[in-house]
């Protein structure tokens, strides 16, 4: 490869070409080459909006609002702004430090999820919740949330999981449990730093003061529901396992295994063991009670006896 000049001869050498495709990156390597692939940097494609998401977080809203306001006993207003896709290290770069997160558990989705309340909010909040005028400010300090803080932001959280998980309940059954408060994103582990997150923002707004509520879940840990969050048309229930759970209980019911009792057992040494031939007799004892085994899981007790001349067993209580 060469670029020829005026007079016919090329502008660059071979060997210049070569160098500037090396250092530029295009460079195509040979056929079977193992390269170095950055997976967290890799662009990531987000599969569109979840409409339905954004419905039950309006819900939300609107019954948090009178809970909140109730708490607070101010006119109180909270507005579901949108969900924006972003990756984990992009957004806990932006909260502020110190913050005020509370990490929990949304069951059954699978990980993590991220509470992230304005630490300037939470301050007015506090404020107007011991019958403070409710105006907005704060001394500075860099320690954090103070301990009432904390144990408000912890009640006010319990408030949020508990209308969340109604405002979901025609999608999934979400129970939310805290694992841990903290006030510095350094601290925050609940997604790859490359993971696409969804920050689903809602607006507080108190008479004097106002300040944003973040929902924060990883996209992975709604792959499980989301075609059912990215269908429009309204909301629509997951289906549930009761339709088709008595018919699989009753093929289970039906299906055949083999049972087996042991009628008695003899302990003898090796020595004894090697040593016996027919006709040979080991002394044995039948046991009060037998045990009814499936493979080697014993199942139901009972007691040996004759039924229409051939051995059976009495059940007499099953095996627990």
């Amino acid at each position: 490869m060469s670029s020829a000049g005026e007079n016919g001869k090329p502008l660059l050498s071979e060997q210049e070409v070569e160098a500037l495709l090396d250092r530029a990156g295009s460079r195509p390597g040979p056929a079977g080459e193992v390269r170095d692939f950055d997976l967290a940097a890799a662009p990531r494609i987000t599969r569109g909006r979840l409409p339905t998401l954004e419905l039950l977080h309006e819900n939300f809203a609107k019954q948090f609002r009178g809970r909140l306001g109730d708490l607070l006993r101010r006119e109180v207003r909270v507005t579901f702004t949108g969900v924006q896709s972003l990756r984990a290290a992009e957004y806990l770069a932006s909260l502020p430090d110190p913050a005020s997160l509370e990490l929990c558990r949304a069951r059954p989705l699978p990980g993590q999820v991220l509470f992230a309340l304005d630490p300037l909010l939470l301050f007015t909040m506090v404020e107007a919740y011991y019958g403070g005028s409710g105006q907005p400010g704060r001394p500075a300090r860099e320690s954090g949330p103070t301990p009432t803080e904390a144990r408000f932001a912890r009640a006010l959280m319990r408030q949020v999981g508990s209308d969340l998980g109604a405002a979901w309940a025609p999608v999934a059954s979400l129970e939310f449990e805290s694992v841990k408060q903290e006030r510095s994103a350094h601290f925050v582990d609940f997604a790859a730093s490359g993971e696409l997150v969804h920050v689903n923002r809602f607006l507080l707004e108190l008479p004097a003061a106002s300040g944003h509520l973040d929902f924060v879940i990883p996209a992975g840990s709604l792959e499980p529901l989301r075609e059912v969050l990215a269908a429009g048309g309204g909301i629509r229930p997951v289906i549930s396992g009761r339709p088709w759970a008595a018919a699989l209980g009753r093929g289970v019911a039906q299906a055949e295994i083999e049972v087996r009792v042991v009628l008695a057992e003899a302990q003898v040494n090796l020595g004894e063991l090697v040593r016996l031939k027919p006709g040979d007799v080991l002394p044995i004892e039948a046991p009060a009670e037998a045990t009814v085994l499936a493979g080697e899981i014993p199942v139901l007790s009972g007691r040996f006896g004759v039924s229409r001349g051939r051995n059976a067993i009495t059940v007499t209580a099953p095996r627990r």
